[in-house]
C-alpha cells in the first residue's frame, strides 16, 4: 500500500489472494484507490496527529460540549495515549 497523497492510498491484491486471481478473468480490480478525509504517513509525530484529529473535540468537551470519540486498533497501538496528548 502507499500513500498516494494527503487524501487516498492506493492498494495492491495480494498474489496469493482470490481478488489477485479474479483479474485475470475481469472480474476484479487488482489496484485500488481509497479515499479518506485525512492521510497521515508513518513519519507522522504523535503531536500532530493529536492536534490534527483530538485538539478540537478535546476543546469542545472542555467548553462543555457532547463530545465522542470512537477509536479502533490493536492493543498497545497507542489509541489512547493519542487522544490523552
Amino acid at each position: 500500500m502507499e500513500i498516494e497523497d494527503d487524501r487516498s492510498v492506493v492498494a495492491q491484491a495480494p498474489k496469493d489472494s482470490h481478488t489477485h486471481r479474479s483479474t485475470a478473468y475481469g472480474l476484479a480490480k487488482q489496484v485500488q484507490k481509497f479515499k479518506f478525509s485525512k492521510v497521515f504517513g508513518d513519519n507522522t509525530s504523535q503531536k500532530a496527529f493529536f492536534d490534527e484529529t483530538m485538539l478540537t473535540t478535546v476543546r469542545e468537551f472542555i467548553d462543555g460540549e457532547n463530545c465522542l470519540v470512537f477509536t479502533y486498533g490493536v492493543t498497545n497501538s497507542g489509541k489512547t495515549y493519542t487522544i490523552q496528548g
